[in-house]
């Protein structure tokens, strides 16, 4: 397969992340976000992370803009695949519609992006808050003062998917685990132990095209590797859980580029 499809492929396949990650809910609380100086917070073990949305028409924009859902989920999604992956955190997406928690500690994040024709650039903005603050407009909060801030080349053609899966794949490693850091996020422990094999239970349910079965995979392959960490078995249930509800949610763009994630860390770990 060639590295534009397996790119493509990657792009599709991050969308469909269970939005807890697999983990139970019900971690340890430290020093809440809201410092001077996050990144020297004590080390932050949210009950969960919650992504706001910043919906469209944006309200505080810039010249000759370029807006497209795609292109605003797939930082998006990257960014709660790194929560997930990297952090072992539980994470909710106002996108799909889920809702803030009620109970438990929440740290709130919102990450906001511009793309401009003109400059051809694209600059993205993470911004975050204590659930003890409840004062925060997401439509205002562009020309607030961000925890941290990237500029990349303006991806806004065709091959958004190709171009951003890879860079978003190596960021989600390193740039954008220090970013969530200046949240006060800090990785949480998991054993170390060998994934068990997929059951034919689950691979039975990727075979039956329906939003429950493919629903019931998903889950079960996040709950596996929010245990026992990446295994190229249940990340490949994964990316064709995503791929699977990506089809079948084409309305939803929140899932297409978490699809893509996905699967360029299937590709990366075979």
């Amino acid at each position: 397969m060639s590295d534009f499809f397996r790119n493509v492929l990657f792009g599709i396949a991050i969308l469909g992340q269970a939005a807890n990650c697999g983990q139970t809910v019900g971690q340890t609380v430290g020093q809440t976000v809201g410092q001077d100086d996050p990144s020297s917070a004590a080390p932050l073990h949210p009950t969960v992370v919650y992504f706001h949305t910043e919906f469209f028409p944006y309200q505080q924009t810039i010249a000759d803009p370029s807006v497209h859902h795609l292109t605003r989920e797939f930082i998006r999604q990257a960014f709660i695949a790194t929560v997930c992956d990297e952090f072992g955190i539980p994470a909710l997406d106002e996108s799909l519609g889920e809702s803030v928690p009620t109970e438990g500690h929440v740290i709130h994040l919102a990450l906001l992006e511009r793309g401009s024709w003109k400059t051809k650039q694209w600059q993205v903005k993470l911004f975050a808050w204590d659930e003890s603050q409840t004062d925060y407009d997401t439509s205002q909060l562009w020309n607030q003062t961000q925890i941290w801030q990237a500029n990349y080349d303006w991806p806004g053609s065709i091959f958004v998917f190709n171009r951003l899966a890879p860079i978003f794949a190596a960021a989600s490693k390193a740039e954008f685990s220090d970013a969530l850091m200046k949240a006060g996020l800090r990785a949480q422990a998991r054993p170390i132990a060998h994934a068990p094999q997929v059951p034919n239970e689950i691979l039975q349910l990727l075979d039956e095209v329906d939003f429950i079965s493919q629903y019931r995979a998903m889950q079960a392959a996040q709950q596996t590797l929010g245990e026992y960490g990446e295994s190229p078995a249940w990340l490949e249930v994964l990316v064709r859980s995503y791929a699977n509800l990506s089809m079948l949610t084409q309305h939803i763009g929140a899932l297409r580029p978490r699809r893509s994630l996905r699967d360029q860390s299937f590709m990366l770990s075979v």
